[in-house]
């Protein structure tokens, strides 16, 4: 496990340093285990977060039932404003 935690935060490193090149933005990269909206709500309270930032897929109907969204229930139990993006088809 700790050579894929090794190959992910190499990867956001790298990818922090294509994207950003601003001291006024700070970014710090955080790897956690367990339920993904639970840990991200956990971390908001955490470090008091002004506002979260979260991408979705954008699914609908039968597919999002069965898959839930992560997005929506991110949105449900924060406590701060949360801001939900849709990438386009150029990002991905």
């Amino acid at each position: 496990m700790s050579g894929l935690k090794t190959k992910i935060e190499e990867e956001l490193n790298e990818i922090k340093t294509e994207l950003i090149n601003s001291d006024d933005l700070d970014i710090e990269s955080v790897i956690k285990i367990g339920k993904d909206y639970e840990e991200i709500v956990k971390y908001s309270n955490e470090i008091s977060a002004d506002l979260i930032v979260i991408a979705t897929h954008g699914r609908t109907g039968v597919l999002h039932t069965l898959l839930g969204s992560v997005a929506e229930k991110v949105i449900r139990y924060a406590k701060c404003p949360v801001l939900v993006t849709t990438p386009t088809e150029d990002d991905l």
